[in-house]
């Protein structure tokens, strides 16, 4: 995987955010509403692939009501593929309980529950790479911290954030000057690899500690300034709240596709 998708995934507060209809509400309604989301799709039993489709249905519908491109989540998505697929791998072999049959074929519990996880990943980090390109990782920190959430939580998340800038931008530096000193040679040694991972280890903790003593000399005290005017609760957040977590609520809980199936 290229370090041009890791920096595209984590860059939405760099760049600019895509024009979305999240921010005509309060973010706090927007973060609760994703929080509903992925209680309820992860609350759904490890066999019940049918509602675990009908909960990307919800999320295809408010990825095309938001006003942000499919394609943009996705292929935030593709992250966390290489990890779902390595949590499931040994499912198949593991678990081979009989559980229906399919066109003659025999289709075991191991293969649903590895579908099941594969889903699972790719439906939950689209629902976060959604709400974070519509309303920016900084706005998702200050709803939480106005909802309660200790301020030092929230102020690791938005330094986890920013100093992921600094660990990708490193790796950017060091790609391209490895390419432009291998001759054309892309494969390299194990040795090779961890010479570079240590180095990039090194670089990272020395830029960011440059950056640190930059915020210093500004005036930095331990916590983030705040962005300014608050947005205040209107009825539309409060319908917003209502319908985005009653439809993947009321999934989880009657769970149509099984009832459906077994009738």
């Amino acid at each position: 995987m290229s370090f041009n998708l890791i920096a595209d995934t984590i860059s939405t507060e760099k760049t600019g955010r895509a024009e979305s209809t999240f921010t005509r509400y309060d973010t706090r309604a927007v973060t609760l509403a994703l929080f509903c989301y992925l209680v309820a799709m992860l609350s759904l039993p490890a066999t019940n692939l049918g509602d675990l489709l009908v909960m990307g249905c919800l999320l295809m519908i408010a990825t095309s009501l938001s006003g942000i491109k499919l394609r943009t989540v996705l292929r935030k998505s593709l992250l966390v593929l290489p990890l779902v697929l390595l949590i499931g791998l040994f499912n198949p072999i593991i678990d081979r309980t009989p559980i229906a049959t399919f066109l003659g074929v025999i289709i075991t519990r191991g293969w649903v529950t590895f579908l099941t996880i594969i889903i699972r990943g790719v439906l939950a980090v689209s629902a976060v790479a959604l709400v974070t390109e519509g309303v920016g990782f900084r706005s998702i920190c200050d709803a939480l911290r106005r909802m309660g959430v200790p301020k030092l939580f929230t102020e690791q998340l938005l330094f986890l954030h920013r100093y992921l800038f600094v660990i990708v931008e490193e790796a950017q530096e060091m790609s391209r000057a490895r390419l432009a000193r291998s001759g054309g040679r892309n494969k390299l040694r194990l040795k090779v690899w961890a010479t570079l991972i240590g180095t990039l280890l090194i670089r990272s903790i020395d830029r960011a500690e440059r950056i640190y003593g930059a915020m210093l000399a500004r005036g930095y005290q331990g916590r983030m300034p705040d962005r300014g005017v608050k947005r205040r609760w209107h009825k539309q957040d409060t319908l917003l709240l209502i319908i985005a977590t009653t439809l993947p609520i009321a999934t989880a809980i009657f769970q149509p596709i099984r009832y459906l199936s077994a009738l």
